[in-house]
């Protein structure tokens, strides 16, 4: 599962472990002019903007600051490190997200949001069978109808806003994808 970011958010995150190219088991401890890019939302790969400097941590692990501007676009994030002559190519995939309360609080229980014009579509794994997630808790308004399908099994529940019918139970352990749509959403999928 990805790491998911806030957008446009400095952060430090851990890559590796970079491993020499030889044996592919040692590792690479005293790479001194590592250079990391990133690629945003699927673009091609380009120099980070921090200009902080990567420096080793612990067994062939490197931290390599982010700044605000390398987390500014929503969608895929990917750092990669290659050098053919030393070490295997490394790369670390992750997810900018917007940094508002909604996605924060389903964030514990969902993998991944995206919103479009008049629906939300959320992937992701429960944490167990148990946990319940009120639809109220997504703040979409005017539910006509949600439908989970459970990718792992045979899993479909069809919810409605009527009473005792708004939460989200009976789903698999595993990957799921949940599509709420809404007659009255905005565009912001709220």
């Amino acid at each position: 599962m990805p790491v998911k970011l806030n957008q446009s958010t400095a952060i430090t995150i851990q890559l590796g472990p970079f491993l020499d190219k030889t044996d592919g088991v040692t590792a690479e401890v005293g790479l001194g002019d590592l250079t990391v890019e990133i690629s945003k939302a699927g673009a091609a790969f380009a120099a980070r903007n921090s200009g902080d400097a990567v420096a080793h941590d612990a067994e062939g692990w490197y931290r390599v600051p982010l700044d605000a501007t390398d987390t500014n676009t929503l969608g895929s994030l990917v750092l990669q490190a290659q050098d053919a002559a030393t070490h295997l190519p490394v790369w670390r995939e992750m997810v900018v997200m917007p940094e508002q309360d909604e996605v924060s609080t389903v964030d514990m229980f969902l993998g991944l949001i995206q919103e479009s014009t008049n629906s939300v579509v959320i992937v992701g794994p429960f944490i167990s069978k148990t946990t319940k997630l009120p639809l109220t808790a997504l703040t979409v308004g005017n539910i006509t109808c949600g439908i989970i399908k459970s990718a792992g099994g045979n899993t479909v529940v069809v919810l409605t806003a009527a009473a005792g019918n708004n939460d989200m139970t009976h789903i698999a352990n595993g990957y799921w994808l949940v599509e709420i749509t809404a007659t009255n959403t905005n565009t912001e999928g709220r």
